[in-house]
């Protein structure tokens, strides 16, 4: 054991796209976390609710190393805690990391950072805290391989408020004490609209059986899985279900509605799964095309209704003000919503991400990061956002804002937002969505 172990602070700044950004904590950090633990270095690790939880932090513990993981919605509230750090006279290295590091290195670098990671550090993360860096520096790691290599995160790192928490997704229970995994890192789909990208890798049958049991011994009987994709292959999803089955913990995750057959559906209610989430991003075939997307709108919502079929909740993810998107598109996804009925949607604004094959294509329209919202709604309610090909940043906000309102009368909406911050759905006042298009 490291009798000179440093004092750390790993952190993420406040999501703006959760009502309870603690409701599903990110596993990155309790990796790297993790590993610093085992060897001896006092490690805290916190998922920011709001920046002044940062003041209390900071005050009550002098730390050697600060590590921030952002993405790039979140970087401004970075740098506003960079700041902060260094204007408290705060001596420790401020690394930054995460996708938009990853991205985007030297504008981290520029914006005064001591330490700019990219990629995955979980392999370097000791020799960094061991030698922190004399002069501002850009670090690359790559991508590790082995997963089954890494230790399993320790959830006791966590504060009292994110360890156990009950969670209304899973169920009629909301009582469930939940907790996030991985099975996976990477994709090994090219979606225009995603990045930074990284290959697809997953951890081994037995150490995620591992992983699973002491969950289950720790007290946890409902599980987030994180992954972007957890199952490409129907005999990993077979593995996984008889691996979680006897434990009796219920779980969610993402699925690719191409990959969803009535067989893996009825596998997945027995083994505990009470929802999927699909990523349809758009109701028109020639989008889905262009973004690389590789489904087809008719068989997303043939997904809908098998789950339907197997007492499965869905939750249909939309991306809004891609290229391309207009009133028309605008009136398939309500059309689409209205015919399938998946339980929740989720329409997020288009954010052109850095890393992405889309970003060269927008990068000159982002002036303003907090222009970048999934939401839609910046401080106040007011619209944000990207412009698209056809129409204006404020014409998308009020086309998504009818989208929303029309799609009420059959499914329930996820804003991503408390009401209060999100503003609040103005009911339709025309009979087409293409005559309701704002006023520049």
């Amino acid at each position: 054991m490291n009798t000179s172990g440093k004092k750390v602070l790993l952190l993420s700044p406040p999501n703006p796209f959760l009502e309870n950004p603690r409701s599903v904590p990110r596993l990155g950090l309790l990796y790297l976390g993790t590993v610093l633990h085992n060897q001896g270095h006092e490690v805290t690790v916190r998922h920011l609710h709001t920046l002044s939880e940062l003041e209390q932090l900071a005050a009550e513990d002098a730390f050697d190393f600060v590590g921030i993981s952002t993405t790039t919605r979140e970087y401004l509230d970075a740098i506003q805690i960079l700041n902060y750090l260094k204007r408290e006279g705060c001596r420790a290295t401020v690394a930054i990391g995460g996708p938009h590091a990853t991205a985007l290195p030297q504008e981290c670098l520029r914006n005064g950072f001591d330490l700019v990671v990219t990629g995955e550090a979980d392999q370097e993360i000791l020799h960094l805290i061991r030698h922190p860096p004399e002069q501002p520096e850009i670090v690359h790691c790559g991508a590790v391989q082995d997963l089954d290599s890494l230790p399993f995160p320790d959830r006791s790192l966590l504060g009292e408020e994110e360890r156990w928490r009950p969670f209304l997704g899973l169920g009629e229970d909301p009582g469930l004490r939940i907790t996030s995994i991985l099975l996976s890192r990477g994709c090994p789909y090219h979606c225009a609209f995603c990045g930074p990208h990284f290959s697809y890798r997953r951890r081994s049958d037995d150490n995620i059986g591992r992983e699973l049991e002491i969950l289950r011994d720790q007290g946890y009987d409902g599980l987030v899985i994180l992954d972007d994709l957890p199952f490409v292959r129907e005999d990993q999803l077979r593995s996984f279900c008889e691996l979680i089955r006897p434990l009796g913990m219920r779980f969610r995750c993402n699925f690719r509605p191409d990959l969803l057959t009535p067989t893996t559906a009825r596998l997945l209610a027995d083994a505990g799964c009470c929802r999927l989430q699909f990523g349809i991003e758009s109701a028109t075939q020639s989008i889905l095309d262009s973004i690389h997307k590789g489904t087809r709108s008719d068989a997303n919502g043939q997904a809908i209704e098998i789950c339907h079929d197997h007492g499965l909740q869905t939750k249909a993810m939309f991306i809004w003000g891609l290229p391309g998107d207009g009133p028309e598109t605008a009136e398939a996804i309500v059309a689409w919503v209205a015919r399938y009925r998946p339980d929740s949607i989720q329409v997020s604004s288009f954010v052109p991400l850095p890393g992405s094959p889309l970003w060269n294509e927008y990068r000159h329209r982002v002036t303003d990061y907090c222009a970048l919202s999934f939401f839609g709604n910046g401080s106040g309610g007011a619209p944000t956002g990207v412009a698209n090909d056809r129409l204006s940043a404020e014409e998308l906000h009020c086309l998504r804002e009818q989208i929303l309102a029309q799609c009420a009368r059959f499914t329930h909406i996820d804003r991503g937002l408390p009401p209060e911050a999100a503003g609040i759905v103005a009911k339709p006042t025309g009979s087409r969505l293409a005559d309701l298009i704002c006023a520049r």
